[in-house]
């Protein structure tokens, strides 16, 4: 059997066109305000009408108590999950701004270890060049002796300088 494609219906909202609406941000949004008002009032009007109506009037007494009671239990309820969800905002945005600090605290250590590990490798070429200068000095290469320590000297002014200006540009 032969499907006919015009036959099949187009869901209005099929929930990929991106014309979803999102639900409320306070969960007590979705709980009316007093919910159990209006049978609390019904409950209420029986009872002082026609108490027999429910058994007795101890059984409505304790209807009406009990109705009552589920009612309070609901708005304390609802205060308590309105402080959470205030609580949890609140958490949020902390953990947000932790975040971002901590991003920054990363990016300088890892800046700081970069420019340690620079600095050392400059340190131990200079010691390297220092030890040549003074062999060939003393072998009697006076010009290449005074080459390797003027590297010597611009290598361990680079290791000290450039991490500290690479550090302050950061």
């Amino acid at each position: 059997m032969a499907i006919n494609d015009e036959a099949v219906p187009e869901p209005e909202n099929p929930g990929s066109t991106g014309k979803q609406i999102a639900g409320p941000q306070d969960l007590g949004e979705l709980l009316p305000n007093l919910p159990m008002a209006g049978v609390v009032n019904a409950i209420e009007g029986i009872v002082e009408n026609r108490p027999r109506s429910l058994g007795s009037e101890t059984a409505a007494l304790l209807v009406v108590g009990t109705v009552n009671s589920l009612q309070a239990d609901l708005q304390w309820t609802r205060k308590s999950l309105e402080r959470c969800q205030k609580r949890n905002t609140d958490i949020t945005e902390e953990l947000a701004q932790l975040r971002v600090v901590n991003a920054k605290l990363e990016t300088g250590a890892t800046s700081s270890r970069e420019s340690q590990t620079y600095s050392k490798l400059c340190m131990t070429a200079a010691t390297l060049l220092a030890g040549l200068a003074v062999d060939n000095y003393k072998s009697g290469s006076d010009r290449t002796g005074l080459i390797l320590t003027l590297l010597t000297v611009i290598l361990v002014g680079g290791g000290w300088v450039i991490p500290r200006i690479v550090r302050v540009r950061k």
